[in-house]
């Protein structure tokens, strides 16, 4: 008992909190945990791991490998008991509870896996590329991690604007010093970053023309070239 109780200590802050999602596993003989953040989507009751960055989904991933019966649970949509009450036990043996039921294992609420490199959704999309200090662009690229990540110079995280619409910048951007570029929405972007829409769980064409998306954000042609 005392493995399981480690497992539940390392994610009990996480636990009252009631925001980020355990993930409860076997490793070996013993017990581990880990969290993360994906979106939940009261409507589907399904998780959405789009903001989660490529370490954080390989992590997940190799959890999985190791024990195919890993469970992904929230305090808040499940029964983990009283946040305010709760210890490090009480955690323990709700985990364990929500394990034995074998009702949300990891498996089944991540994304289908995708070869490096794969095309997923349409092969080339529109998208707008925004550099510091310049004039949005439009431009056709291929709708890839590999192409996104070079346009950005990183690995990508993905800001949403509407439900049909993200900014995809780069997530270490503010670590790498990359220069300011615009404030939209109240959220403040560096280096270089992309507008694309959004079908599903997948990137696609932008879901206006350009004329619609200047008089949506108008700020972002702000900007003079230099």
């Amino acid at each position: 008992m005392a493995n399981i109780r480690r497992a539940a200590q390392d994610v009990l802050e996480i636990a009252k909190e009631g925001i980020g999602w355990i993930v409860f596993y076997r490793n070996g003989r013993g017990w581990g945990s880990t969290y993360c953040y994906p979106e939940f989507d009261e409507n589907t009751c399904r998780l959405d791991f789009s903001k989660c960055d490529e370490y954080e989904m390989s992590e997940l991933r190799e959890i999985v490998e190791k024990d195919p019966m890993a469970i992904i649970v929230n305090s808040y949509v499940m029964n983990l008991g009283d946040r305010d009450s709760m210890t490090r036990d009480s955690l323990a043996e709700a985990l364990k509870w929500q394990y034995e039921l074998n009702h949300a294992e990891l498996r089944d609420a991540l994304p289908e896996e995708t070869e490096e490199g794969e095309r997923t959704g349409n092969e080339r999309i529109k998208v707008l590329v925004i550099e510091p200090g310049k004039n949005p662009e439009e431009r056709e690229i291929d709708n890839t991690l590999e192409a996104m990540q070079e346009i950005v110079g990183g690995y990508i995280e993905c800001v949403t604007m509407a439900t049909d619409l993200v900014i995809i910048d780069n997530e270490e951007g503010r670590l790498m010093d990359l220069p300011y570029n615009r404030t939209i929405c109240c959220v403040n972007f560096v280096g270089t970053i992309i507008m694309a829409g959004v079908e599903g769980d997948e990137f696609a064409d932008l879901p206006a023309s350009l004329d619609d998306l200047k008089m949506m954000f108008p700020d972002l042609w702000e900007e003079e070239e230099t």
